[in-house]
């Protein structure tokens, strides 16, 4: 669940956003990302009705943890303790080019909105053009990407020591929001699309 919101009550801490995988139920043992504070579900509420748990989809009002709220923050993912989302600085994107006022080459920052994160990061290498037909990468390498190319590119944290929750695309089935990638310079959205390669994780 990618936090979208996060109250402070006397004993709790209340967060809510919407289960983008798998399910989560009262008594469930989770964790926070990337703080990796382990807690206890204990309470749940969609749809301002209190549940035993909430499946792939829904939306929770409510997530009642007993932890300090330092710990959450919005941006960050709360996920089952077996399995917690990967911490990441660098990774490989496949994106599309809409319609910048200057052409993206290496080094230029853009800002990163991924499901309720916003981050600044830096083009380290365009890998090259996607082929239309195939799939894979032109053999000649681009300076510059402009309005329309489909492309494959090397993304970094401005903040070098900087960790953020992403995953790569499934294999099968709609890429979830901790997949997709926008990218903007200024007021303008430049290019989107899906995480292929996580380059840096911990």
């Amino acid at each position: 669940i990618p936090i979208g919101d996060v109250t402070k009550t006397s004993s709790s801490t209340l967060l809510s956003g919407k289960v983008e995988c798998g399910m989560l139920k009262v008594g469930q043992k989770v964790v926070l990302m990337p703080a990796k504070q382990e807690c206890i579900v204990k309470g749940v509420q969609s749809r301002d009705i209190s549940v035993r748990s909430v499946k792939t989809g829904s939306y929770c009002d409510i997530v009642q943890l007993p932890i300090e709220p330092h710990f959450a923050s919005i941006g960050h993912v709360l996920c089952d303790a077996s399995c917690p989302i990967p911490l990441v600085s660098s990774f490989k994107a496949q994106i599309l080019v809409f319609d910048p006022d200057l052409p993206l080459t290496k080094g230029m920052q853009l800002m990163l909105h991924m499901y309720t994160n916003v981050e600044l990061v830096m083009i380290e290498k365009i890998n090259g053009l996607l082929n239309k037909k195939t799939g894979g990468l032109e053999p000649k390498r681009p300076k510059c990407l402009i309005k329309g190319q489909a492309a494959q590119i090397t993304l970094r944290l401005h903040d070098a020591g900087r960790r953020i929750c992403m995953d790569t695309k499934p294999p099968k089935g709609a890429p979830t929001s901790f997949s997709r990638v926008v990218l903007r310079l200024g007021s303008c959205t430049v290019a989107a699309g899906v995480v292929i390669e996580l380059v840096d994780r911990t």
